[in-house]
Parts: C-alpha cells; sequence; structure tokens
C-alpha cells in the first residue's frame, strides 16, 4: 500500500516495490506527490481538454 505523508515542509510518497522493499520519494508539492504516486500505482490521472470538441478530437 502506498500513501503521501508531509514531513518536514516536503511532501513523502511511501510505497513498497515488487521485491517488498520499502521505499521514498519526496516533492515540494503535493500535486507533484500525487501524480507521483499515479506513477507508482500505475493510474496516473488523465484530464480531458473541456474546449475541444468531439467532432475536433476525431480528427
Amino acid at each position: 500500500m502506498a500513501c503521501i505523508r508531509k514531513r518536514r515542509g516536503k511532501y513523502v510518497v511511501d510505497y513498497r516495490d515488487n521485491l517488498g522493499k520499502r521505499r521514498w520519494i519526496t516533492h515540494d508539492t503535493r500535486k507533484d506527490a500525487e501524480k507521483e504516486l499515479g506513477k507508482i500505482l500505475g493510474r496516473e490521472k488523465r484530464t480531458v481538454d473541456g474546449k475541444v470538441t468531439v467532432k475536433e478530437r476525431a480528427a
């Protein structure tokens, strides 16, 4: 299981890798930490541009 914690003014992504070894990565912002957590979990958030129409997207 992975989590994000705030420690000493930084956001820490704390998780265990495939071999069970504990890893952690620090980031300055929570947003960056959440992106990193998404990469680790393999399900990074995808955003949709609200200004693009279906017709433009299909082209």
